[in-house]
Parts: C-alpha cells; structure tokens; sequence
C-alpha cells in the first residue's frame, strides 16, 4: 500500500492542485509559456507570427527588433542580426506550436494559391509559399486539375521556417497578471 501510495503521489499532488486551483480560482504555475523563436529578418517574422495566430496557437506574438547574435554552426564561429518572436501560449500547445513552425504538419489547400502559374495575392500566405506557387506551372504536360494535388504534395512536409534546425525554446510563466492569463486561454483553444 506504501508503495502504491509513493507510486501515486505525482498524480495525487497535481490533482489537488487542479481542485484547489477550480476551488479558489488561483493560478496553476506553469499553465502558460513563452515561446522563443528566432528568424533571419523581419518578413520571415511576420509570416511565421501571422501562420501562428492563424492556426490559434498562441494569444499574443511580440515581433522584437534586429538583435546581434553569436553562435556556433557545423563547428565555426557565426555572427548575424535575427529578428526575436516572443509567443504567448498555453504550455500544452509548445509542442504544436513547435512542430508547426518546423514543418511536421500536413498543410492541404482547399483551392491552390496558383493555377496555371498564375499566383493568387493572398498576404497570409507566406512568402515561400507563394514563390512555390508561382514556379508551378501547367505546361509541363500537367494538366490544371493535377495543380492542387502537386501543391498539396510540396506543401505536406514544408517548414514555414526557413532555418535548417529553428530555435524554437519555451520557458513557463510561473505568475502574471490574472486577467492577462485567463486572456490567454480565452484565446487559445484547449487541446
């Protein structure tokens, strides 16, 4: 019985704290996280910040200016300016969020941002997207009705980040404003 106990502990202490938390209306620490993500400049920025708040994984994105950066890449010393996106989510959406920005997601179109080479102005699609669009044209032999399914293929797997492995770091937010949490997961839907 001992054992069981020690076993259970875990699950018994995180289940007194959901109920003393309903019970009280105190906040759980540790509930909502900032999610860092680091990009090459500033459009890049925009677009993944505009892809997130589209898919509703997060309630609020700061987009930071230029900051310099020093890193160590394939075993030589880099330098460059990065643009700093700071992501307000519930902790249980990190791993979404994080593997939407790195491109394991499916990602199907519903009509084919282009046809016949044409490419649609849509400003949320990201710029890449729109760059594969264009490249894709008809005369290849292929007929229109191919496009979407071609589309659908190179956009299945794509990141919408453009770095080889993104910085993609969370830190949980362990007190804050209450109004400003309960905000958040007003916005940000439950998994």
């Amino acid at each position: 019985v001992l054992t069981l106990l020690v076993l259970m502990y875990p699950l018994l202490q995180g289940l007194a704290l959901h109920l003393h938390s309903a019970v009280t209306g105190s906040y759980i620490p540790g509930t909502h996280s900032i999610a860092f993500i680091n990009c090459l400049n500033e459009q890049i920025a925009r677009d993944i910040a505009r892809a997130i708040m589209d898919k509703k994984l997060a309630a609020y994105v700061n987009i930071l200016p230029k900051s310099s950066a020093l890193y160590f890449w394939k075993g030589e010393l880099e330098e460059s300016t990065e643009i700093l996106l700071l992501v307000k989510t519930r902790t249980s959406k990190i791993g979404e969020l994080s593997n939407y920005v790195r491109g394991e997601h499916t990602q199907l179109w519903a009509r084919p941002p282009a046809v016949c080479g044409k490419a649609r102005t849509q400003s949320r699609i990201p710029t890449w997207q729109k760059e594969a669009a264009g490249a894709l044209k008809c005369g290849a032999g292929l007929g229109p009705e191919l496009t979407p399914l071609l589309l659908r293929a190179c956009f299945h797997f794509r990141s919408i980040h453009p770095f080889e492995i993104p910085e993609i770091i969370s830190l949980p937010i362990d007190q804050g404003n209450p109004l400003y949490l309960k905000w958040i997961d007003e916005n940000v839907p439950r998994d």
